[in-house]
């Protein structure tokens, strides 16, 4: 059972209701619960209409409430669809829902179910017992998925400001990264999830940095040097033919003074060639005539052989001291890209190396070529480092050092598309580190396979419903509920010129007077409302229902009836309803509050006088806001509602602590009372209630304030605001309504005194 309504916020007229069972009694089996009209009834009815449909019904949406239920953990905005109360409300909205007054619709269906069908009735009580189970495995099914829902939104959204602070530090002017969040960071993993799992996703730390550096929203002029290969061939084909020119010993009739001094053979042959230029006979230097045999030893020691090979050695030379070994100038490393820097550096100063290297080498072959020639009969042994090794080096930095030109060169050119290649490998990186971190994938597909468990348990729900349906439609008789309808109604109005009619193809009933075949018009209030009562007791064992088992809430099912239907009312609801689990009855009707009263008193007269509760109309800050307090002895011990107004104003007049808003409440509840006292003091019809006033001995000044005071409310129970009311007047506060008592018992001293009597007991 509903034991008791520990908060209601933000519900309508109850926008901020708290209680214990220190301040308002637990609920009983039979509550019955009084308030005036516009008080919070039908609202309070609402909130009873939620847990009947498990969810939080239009326009209150931001309720806030907790509902104590026994032996269960209370009940919640949060939880309300999954509680198991069988419960029935009637009220305004059970009347739109179920009955239209519209002569061209139908009302639903009243299914009373068929006796003959016991078997087919077990039958259809395992299905819907096999329905309660999958909904209850659904349910399972339906957590576990919002967990694991949960734990994906929870991750992408970690993740991804994980990775849009990453991308902060590096760039805050990209706005896609800058505004990354887990809608572009789920649509990038759906994109690439292929490449995240692959084994090179994740970069190594070196790599990361080097991507973190090369993601700057800056480009740079492109690189114009042009490093070619260094004629890698050529100078070893060189290398080759100056090692046979160093080894090879020319063949002549050598004078043997002049190959063991090359000093003197370079100046003796430079010598012969001046005087073979110039035709001299006599030495030039010492004047005397050279010998023929001398010229003849001299030229067979320069001979032909030994030109041909001194040739060969000066064109070596040649190549050797003009051959270009000079590196390009290289850009200095802050021109090159940051990614690329590190690399650039070490390429170039290895060139630089090398170079210098070879260029050495190249020096060295100089220096033997021009020994050899000296000398050339005498070989050169080879004894230096082979230049193949640093050619080889040169050539392979050559094209790194170009391939790094190239990358550079390619980013200035696609400047944007290199970026966002390069932001979105960063992008990869860190997604991958998280899907696997996290088990994403696995996230996912046991999400995909919730799903669809989920459907297949909802298929099986809607087959087993469907075939519950059709059980339910044969067990079903809708002719002999509208026969049980008719039988009460007639009943209710003590006559039978009113009935329904079950019109097969609409599945609904159509009402009818009597001798027509039309649908009734111009139903009056009383006739609609007791209609809509008999409808819903006859629907409260609809198909079944165990009404033992049901928690029934009535809303004023009253409003139109006159006093003899009013007893029906009470009659038809005491008959059908003993028997339930749990009863809430909600009226503004005393004469109606007084049957349900005295019914639950001779049920259980030790504790009867716990079961009553009245929602009180509060005004704070200019608005309404109602509570449910405990009804007090007035209510409870007396037949007439007159008796509790007494008690209320008179309560008021006792407290110290009024407040403006109070005022609204006493000038109501005095209005009502004095009006029923002085027009039962003074039964002559008069024109208007001024002239019952002037009737009254009373100081004609405080006779003036009490009316004005109390005309402040229209006859509709309702708080008007009346142009020119002074304010002041309810500043008096307490004084007004002494005012007030002061005025009852002018109106009727003895009178006054039995009442005071009555409410100080």
């Amino acid at each position: 059972m509903i034991t008791q309504i520990t908060k209601l916020k933000y519900f309508g007229i109850f926008s901020d209701f708290k209680c214990t069972e220190a301040t308002v009694r637990p609920f009983k089996r039979f509550n019955l619960v009084y308030g005036w009209n516009g008080s919070g009834k039908s609202t309070l009815t609402k909130l009873f209409a939620c847990l009947e449909k498990r969810k939080i019904i239009e326009d209150f949406n931001e309720a806030d409430f907790s509902i104590m239920i026994a032996d269960q953990l209370p009940l919640t905005q949060h939880n309300i669809s999954d509680n198991n109360l069988n419960i029935r409300v009637f009220n305004e909205d059970f009347v739109t829902d179920n009955i239209q007054w519209n002569i061209e619709k139908s009302a639903k269906s009243i299914l009373i179910l068929s006796e003959e069908k016991i078997e087919e009735k077990k039958k259809l009580d395992f299905l819907k017992n096999q329905i309660i189970i999958q909904e209850t495995l659904e349910k399972g099914e339906q957590l576990n998925l919002a967990n694991k829902m949960a734990s994906r939104d929870n991750f992408l959204s970690s993740t991804a400001k994980t990775i849009k602070e990453a991308f902060k530090i590096i760039d805050t002017s990209d706005k896609h990264y800058f505004n990354y969040n887990k809608a572009k960071l789920e649509n990038f993993i759906a994109s690439n999830t292929e490449d995240l799992q692959s084994t090179d996703a994740i970069l190594n730390p070196e790599a990361l940095v080097d991507l973190t550096t090369s993601i700057k929203p800056i480009s740079k002029s492109e690189l114009d040097f042009e490093l070619k290969d260094p004629l890698s061939d050529k100078i070893l084909e060189a290398e080759e033919k100056i090692k046979n020119i160093l080894k090879t010993s020319i063949v002549t009739d050598s004078i043997k003074r002049l190959e063991e001094n090359s000093e003197i053979q370079t100046w003796v042959e430079r010598g012969l060639e001046i005087h073979r230029n110039h035709r001299s006979e006599n030495c030039e230097y010492c004047m005397q005539v050279i010998p023929a045999e001398r010229k003849t030893e001299l030229e067979s020691h320069f001979n032909d052989e030994y030109k041909k090979f001194i040739l060969r050695i000066d064109v070596a030379l040649e190549w050797s001291k003009t051959v270009s070994w000079s590196l390009v100038e290289l850009p200095d490393a802050s021109a090159v890209y940051d990614e690329f820097q590190k690399d650039f550096l070490i390429i170039k100063g290895n060139l630089i190396e090398q170079y210098a290297k070879t260029g050495e080498l190249l020096a060295e072959w100089t220096k033997l070529l021009e020994e050899k020639k000296a000398n050339p009969f005498k070989p050169i042994k080879w004894a230096l480092e082979e230049i193949n090794d640093s050619l080889s080096l040169i050539v392979e930095l050559t094209e790194k050092v170009n391939a790094i030109k190239s990358e550079h060169n390619g980013k200035t050119k696609n400047f944007d598309d290199v970026l966002t290649s390069q932001k979105s490998r960063l992008e990869t990186h860190y997604c991958s580190e998280a899907v696997r971190e996290e088990k994403y994938f696995v996230l996912l597909e046991e999400i995909e396979a919730l799903e669809t468990a989920i459907a297949k348990i909802k298929d099986t729900i809607k087959d087993k419903t469907k075939a519950a349906y059709d059980i339910e439609k044969e067990l079903t008789d809708e002719v002999k509920g509208a026969a049980q309808f008719n039988d009460m109604l007639h009943s209710f109005l003590g006559r039978d010129d009113i009935s329904l009619q079950f019109i097969p193809a609409e599945r609904g009933y159509k009402i009818l007077r009597k001798g027509s075949v039309s649908r009734a018009k111009n139903l009056s209030e009383g006739e609609k409302t007791a209609i809509a009562f008999i409808y819903f007791i006859i629907k409260l064992r609809e198909n079944g229902n165990d009404i033992k088992n049901t928690i029934v809430v009535v809303d004023d099912p009253v409003s139109s009836l006159d006093s003899n239907h009013l007893i029906h009312a009470y009659s038809f609801l005491k008959g059908k309803c003993s028997e339930v689990k749990q009863l809430f009855v909600l009226t503004h009707n005393f004469n109606f509050f007084k049957l349900i009263r005295d019914w639950i008193f001779y049920i259980n007269p030790a504790e009867g006088d716990k079961n009553f509760y009245v929602i009180d109309p509060k005004i704070n800050n200019d608005k309404r806001q109602s509570v449910i307090v405990n009804a007090n002895n007035f209510l409870i011990k007396y037949n007439s509602e007159y008796h509790y107004l007494f008690f209320k104003i008179n309560e008021y007049a006792t407290r110290d602590d009024l407040q403006m808003e109070d005022m609204y409440v006493i000038a109501n509840l005095s209005r009502r009372f004095i009006e029923s006292l002085i027009t039962f003091k003074y039964p002559k019809k008069e024109k208007d209630i001024w002239s019952k006033f002037k009737k009254i001995e009373f100081d004609e000044v405080k006779k003036a304030k009490v009316y004005k005071f109390i005309n402040l409310h229209s006859h509709n129970d309702k708080i008007e605001s009346h142009e020119g009311f002074g304010d002041n007047l309810f500043a008096e506060g307490k004084p007004l309504v002494t005012t007030v008592m002061e005025f009852i018992r002018a109106i009727d001293e003895h009178h006054y005194d039995e009442l005071i009597s009555i409410s100080n007991n």
